[in-house]
């Protein structure tokens, strides 16, 4: 056991076990409560409060997270609806040569993260959330990365002034509602919430939901993120937070912030998206009035961290950079 700036921080039994069998990857600490912070501006008496559970990657060789506080920049990842921290593993088993400290959130709601009142799962009150826990950690230069409602939440930080990122990373998130999507999405989060009587038949129905999704990817992935119940297996996520799909209760428009997004950013979309179709992505490109990178990950849909988790480490790992030969 070590602290962090006065936190609690554990091995991660799951990951440590999968690197001893490894002569090289990820080495991650489990964070499984940050101190309590507000989901509101003035975190006064009576506020919403939830501790985050993240993971650590790149640490080093014990649980020291120093090298986190110490990194040039710190890539931040935030999931989308239904997943949690764990989703991007097989992302982190792939990166390309040396990869820098990362850390990855479970959002409030999800995983081992604690959960908010109902009314509280906004893109804005979540964003005050990740920025309150960042600037506990002291991150400040950091490279936010973001997945669907993740990358929504990204832009949010980034556009409305709660930080300033490094640069910003925006997969499969169309600034635009696709309400056909988001439906299926909902109806995919309710799957994983009612589970299965096994662990086996928990990832076949993922991966019957997923038919691109790569099946190590999948099974690594899954059985992270799976809870065992008196039922059997499922994913702990609180139903509320499908409210994260109504975008009419998500403040400024997404168009407005890409507007005010100070810095690098890049378009990450998968070649058969509906979520995501092309000409949105160039559309959205052309409104930002940072610099704007679309990249398309081919043979791959809308969950890019399950079905080309090693072209999406690749593309991460190259836009890091470009961010760096723009400072």
């Amino acid at each position: 056991m070590t602290t962090y700036n006065g936190s609690a921080v554990a091995m991660d039994p799951i990951m440590s076990q999968a690197n001893q069998s490894r002569r090289a990857g990820p080495h991650a600490a489990l964070l499984p409560c940050l101190p309590q912070v507000s989901t509101n501006a003035g975190g006064g008496a009576g506020a919403a409060r939830t501790p985050l559970r993240a993971l650590f990657w790149n640490t080093g060789d014990s649980a020291s997270l120093a090298p986190i506080a110490d990194a040039r920049t710190v890539p931040v990842l935030l999931h989308g609806l239904g997943d949690g921290a764990d989703i991007w593993r097989p992302v982190l088993d792939h990166w390309p040569g040396q990869a820098p400290p990362i850390m990855a959130l479970d959002l409030p709601g999800h995983g081992g993260s604690g959960r908010l009142p109902e009314d509280k799962y906004r893109v804005p009150e979540i964003a005050r959330v990740i920025a309150a826990a960042l600037h506990h950690l002291r991150l400040e230069r950091v490279v936010l990365i973001g997945h669907s409602v993740g990358a929504g939440i990204a832009l949010h930080l980034a556009g409305s002034g709660l930080m300033r990122p490094h640069g910003t990373i925006l997969i499969e998130r169309s600034a635009e509602a696709v309400e056909q999507a988001d439906a299926a999405v909902a109806k995919h989060v309710d799957g994983l919430i009612v589970g299965a009587t096994d662990l086996d038949r928990l990832i076949t129905y993922v991966r019957s939901q997923l038919p691109l999704a790569d099946a190590r990817a999948t099974t690594e992935a899954i059985t992270a993120l799976a809870r065992q119940a008196d039922t059997g297996w499922h994913l702990p996520i609180d139903p509320a937070v499908k409210r994260l799909l109504d975008r009419s209760a998500n403040g400024d428009g997404e168009w407005a912030l890409l507007k005010a997004v100070q810095g690098p950013v890049a378009i990450v979309r998968g070649q058969y998206s509906s979520f995501l179709p092309l000409t949105i992505a160039e559309r959205m490109a052309a409104m930002a009035r940072s610099p704007v990178t679309v990249e398309t990950i081919t043979r791959s849909g809308h969950a890019i961290s399950l079905e080309q988790p090693a072209a999406l480490a690749a593309c991460l790992a190259r836009q890091i950079a470009r961010f760096h030969g723009n400072c």
